[in-house]
């Protein structure tokens, strides 16, 4: 007669630390409970803040800080942790939006909302929405062109708008 699920089960349980919890498949999950990094058995695998160890710790992208494990920062737009000397990162969660047009302003990472077409990083092109340019040629949405008379400024139609930008290195060099 062979040993049972909960038999062995409970096997686990009795010799697994109070910190862990066990699924039905197998792994191995951290009950949160308050870490005290003095008590010298404190379970690293659950209290990863209390590991000093050198090999536990991890240097940021830039090769310049040094983190404990089970620090965590930001980088690039993107979450780190350090875990016992490895870095694991994902992206920032950025929020849904219900708008029509979108820009990730400069130092940002996630979108915000805009009203002017003409900022918008993102858009989706209506081809029905056209526009005209300096010569009175009508243009579809999403198409470009390099204004007339003006060979560093080119022009996007965005959903009706004429935006235009300019191009300071070939302002410079002609």
């Amino acid at each position: 007669m062979g040993i049972g699920l909960n038999e062995v089960l409970i096997f686990i349980k009795l010799n697994i630390n109070q910190h862990h919890d066990i699924t039905l498949d197998g792994k191995i999950f951290c009950r949160r409970t308050a870490c005290d990094c003095r008590n010298p058995s404190v379970d690293l695998f659950c209290c990863p803040e209390c590991d000093t160890r050198v090999t536990s710790q991890c240097l940021d992208q830039n090769g310049h800080k040094l983190y404990r494990s089970g620090d965590n920062w930001t980088h690039s737009c993107q979450q780190c942790w350090c875990l016992e000397g490895e870095v694991d990162c994902w992206p920032l969660p950025c929020p849904n939006l219900s708008c029509e047009y979108t820009a990730i302003l400069e130092g940002e990472c996630c979108p915000r909302c805009v009203s002017d077409p003409c900022l918008a990083d993102n858009i989706a092109y209506d081809i029905r929405k056209t526009c005209l340019d300096s010569y009175g040629i009508s243009r579809l949405s999403g198409s470009v062109w390099t204004m007339a008379g003006s060979p560093c400024t080119t022009c996007k139609c965005k959903n009706g708008r004429v935006c235009c930008s300019v191009d300071l290195e070939c302002l410079h060099n002609n």
